[in-house]
């Protein structure tokens, strides 16, 4: 084999789907690779799995070109909506949300199985999930705590304040975005577009 040591960039946790096509990650300790990583390891050769060490290395500073960017996702409301950072260097620790006529902040929860960052106004939202364990699959309600005692927007003039969100890493460094309206929300939940924060993290 003529592959090379190389450094990727962990993009989320690997899912076990051991009896499922297309296979990806047997057991806990696999790591899925993009193609290009996979010909960087391998020197090109051919076949899906191979045994390997490594080791976690401080992102280098050229993996993250330009600022600290935010993904919403496909449905967005005043009452709701997930989002997800991308191009950062450290891990993500807290998303707060600061919108209103007293503007406090809020901090969004984190669903640890979908990898989002969610907003919820009023009463605790339950969302049915499946969970794969080996081989079998188990369904359970995961529970969002309540961040937000009322709407991003109203009607009237009061509430009309832009809705800032800040990102903070495992540094405790922030960055900050600013979404205008929920007109801008929506814009920002199509494809290929982002909200960009004001430093890279």
């Amino acid at each position: 084999m003529k592959g090379e040591e190389a450094i990727l960039y962990v993009a989320d946790k690997c899912p076990r789907t051991h009896n499922e096509k297309p296979y990806s990650c047997y057991h806990v300790a696999d790591m899925d690779v993009s193609v290009k990583g996979y010909a960087l390891l391998t020197g090109g050769e051919y076949g899906n799995r191979l045994q390997a060490t490594y080791e976690f290395i401080e992102c280098p500073k050229d993996f993250a070109d330009g600022p600290t960017k935010i993904r919403f996702g496909e449905h967005v409301s005043e009452w709701n909506f997930d989002v997800m950072p991308i191009d950062h260097r450290l891990q993500i620790v807290k998303i707060t949300i600061q919108y209103g006529l007293n503007p406090q902040k809020y901090d969004l929860a984190f669903d640890r199985f979908a990898h989002w960052w969610s907003f919820r106004v009023g009463v605790e939202c339950k969302k049915n999930i499946e969970i794969p364990i080996n081989d079998k699959k188990y369904y359970a309600n995961r529970w969002f705590r309540s961040v937000g005692k009322e709407p991003l927007w109203k009607n009237d003039d009061t509430y009309k304040n832009p809705v800032i969100i800040e990102v903070w890493n495992s540094r405790g460094e922030s960055a900050r975005g600013t979404v205008l309206n929920l007109k801008h929300m929506k814009e920002l939940s199509t494809p290929r577009k982002y909200l960009h924060l004001d430093k890279s993290l």
